[in-house]
């Protein structure tokens, strides 16, 4: 059996000491690389998802923008179709209307 206090036994312990210290500082350093990696590919899928999801907004908001144009120039038209119709009766009655108003502020009703 050999002797453990002996100088090269010790030099011995003391290597594997060493190797072992080493292999643990090593060990560390691999882990935060792999950590500062897998930290550099999540911000890389976010700011392609963000992309992504910007892109798929903005397609949304063309849509809505287009649809409610159209329902708002449908609007437009409706409206523009019944002022006209109004401004049709309104001149077809003008003189009878007038006349009436006219008849009614000086008193010649019935005549």
């Amino acid at each position: 059996m050999p002797d453990i206090t002996s100088v090269g036994s010790i030099q011995y312990i003391l290597e594997l000491d060493r190797n072992a210290r080493e292999r643990v500082e090593q060990a560390a350093k691999e882990v935060e690389e792999i950590k500062a990696e897998a930290d550099k590919k999540i911000e890389e899928m976010r700011e392609r998802y963000r992309g992504i999801l910007n892109q798929r907004l903005e397609t949304e908001e063309k849509a809505c923008k287009e649809e409610s144009d159209k329902k708002i120039a449908l609007i437009e038209k409706n409206k523009n179709e019944k002022i006209a119709a109004f401004d049709k009766v309104f001149e077809e009655n003008r003189r009878t209307l007038e006349q009436q108003i006219f008849d009614a502020v000086i008193g010649k009703r019935g005549k």
